[in-house]
């Protein structure tokens, strides 16, 4: 039996629909119903039934669904229990996703300084704007053997493991008044127009900023909403509103000027990867890499801001 028509099944029924279950398997949604027809000629029965704008699995289904997850975590676990026995040093492919705001910093950072260690594997590093639970679905269906995003919802069959951890910042430009204070809180952004940044793949850390903004009694007045930090960074620079972005990613040239914030919410980013007993010699090196901070040595030079120093903050792992 082909392995994709269990693995669309099971997509379809975690999903609830073919058009989403067609985005995560990254295949068209006519490839998805012709996929479980396929699958349902071979078993001989009906798998999936709609309940109202929902696709549920039939009783039969049903019994598909639940031997199909086992044959796709032992063969996951045969391919882990192969990898295992591989060589990084002589060769070697990893797979690598993650949300877009990571592009510049710390992910070309963390390959870099990992390539240089293990220069024969070739890292596949994809950028995606989906949300973190869609990472977490690709890792688990084996479509990805590395995520990062910063949602700490624990995910049966993924280890959630985090290593680096942000504060979030103001960003205006020379002459606006956030230039005078030495620390931006809730209130300074009252009646002020604002950029906003929204990356679907960090909604629960944009949840801890909505939370800093209703402590401070204020709601905010986006004018623009971005999911790109350089986007954002290029509006403030224009004097469209304020931000408030990552730390790392709000780089201070002549034409923006960044502040701490009161309180500030952080982000902690995750390494993503699925729960084995074969873990892949690969995915386990890059793990202790990324948590060693050793790759922090590749950053680019902390911003300088007119009252201080930026500067990267390492969070080392709980033990």
């Amino acid at each position: 039996m082909n392995i994709d028509l269990l693995q669309t099944l099971v997509a379809v029924a975690d999903e609830g629909g073919y058009s989403r279950a067609a985005r995560v398997l990254a295949v068209s949604q006519p490839a998805v119903y012709q996929r479980v027809q396929r699958l349902e000629s071979t078993v001989g029965a009906s798998l999936l039934q709609r309940n109202g704008r929902r696709v549920t699995l039939t009783p039969e289904g049903q019994v598909v669904y639940q031997h199909a997850h086992k044959i796709i975590r032992q063969l996951r676990l045969l391919d882990d229990a192969i990898a295992e026995g591989g060589a990084p040093a002589e060769g070697g492919a990893l797979s690598l996703l993650v949300g877009q705001s990571l592009c510049e910093f710390p992910i070309p950072d963390i390959c870099v300084g990992f390539r240089g260690e293990h220069p024969g594997l070739v890292v596949d590093f994809r950028v995606t704007a989906r949300p973190s639970r869609d990472i977490d679905r690709e890792i688990s269906y084996g479509r990805s053997d590395i995520g990062i995003h910063s949602d700490p919802t624990p995910v049966s069959g993924l280890s959630k493991e985090k290593f680096y951890d942000e504060e979030y910042v103001a960003l205006s430009w020379p002459g606006h008044r956030f230039a005078e204070l030495e620390i931006v809180g809730p209130r300074d952004f009252e009646d002020e127009p604002i950029v906003a940044y929204r990356d679907a793949t960090f909604t629960f850390s944009q949840s801890q900023v909505e939370g800093w903004f209703a402590r401070g009694g204020v709601e905010p007045r986006p004018e623009f909403i971005s999911n790109s930090v350089i986007a954002i960074r290029a509006f403030v620079q224009r004097r469209v509103g304020v931000s408030i972005v990552p730390r790392d990613h709000a780089v201070q040239t002549a034409g923006l000027i960044v502040r701490p914030l009161v309180e500030p919410p952080r982000r902690t980013h995750f390494f993503v990867s699925r729960v084995t007993p074969h873990e892949a010699l690969t995915t386990r090196l890059l793990r202790s890499y990324a948590i060693s901070q050793a790759w922090v040595r590749y950053a680019a030079e902390p911003v300088a801001a007119m009252n201080g120093e930026i500067m990267p903050t390492v969070m080392k792992p709980d033990h």
